[in-house]
């Protein structure tokens, strides 16, 4: 099962053009891509989202597309976003020894255009310890983060 996971990962870096993350780190990345994709599912049951690392501009981000075009609906875009910080905070605080970057946030439709959103890793932590600790709502969660998301583009084959 694992391998047929990092063939699949493998696979969708080479298909988005997106260089795959050091040996030593993929497994551990991996893993850690396939418990944000758990949370994400199990929360969620509105559309499907996968996950991947990837070397990305530079870095170690993850990538977080949803199978449907929530992009397109502000009510959907605003509760998916929301989770993904929750989801991509708990998993990365727990594999504190991956240093990830960004999190890099797209849809089916967006992603064909090679089009996605990027926030900091830091910033998930930041907004779930703020949000945990009764200083922010989630509403206030979703204007920060709207406010620090910046447009990034996916490489295309």
């Amino acid at each position: 099962m694992h391998v047929r996971c990092l063939f699949g990962l493998m696979l969708l870096n080479s298909v988005m053009g997106v260089a795959s993350v050091q040996a030593d780190e993929s497994v551990e990345t991996a893993a850690m891509c396939r418990e944000i994709e758990h949370l994400m599912n199990a929360i969620n049951r509105e559309t499907r989202t996968s996950c991947s690392p990837a070397a990305l501009h530079g870095n170690l981000n993850v990538i977080l597309v949803s199978d449907k075009p929530i992009f397109a609906v502000e009510t959907s875009k605003k509760t998916w976003l929301t989770m993904t910080v929750g989801a991509v905070a708990n998993v990365t605080t727990a594999h504190g020894k991956i240093k990830s970057s960004d999190v890099i946030v797209t849809d089916k439709n967006l992603l064909k255009k090679g089009v996605g959103y990027r926030y900091p890793v830091a910033l998930a932590k930041t907004l779930q310890q703020r949000t945990k600790g009764h200083l922010i709502g989630l509403e206030e969660l979703y204007q920060q983060l709207a406010a620090e998301l910046t447009t990034t583009s996916i490489p295309r084959k």
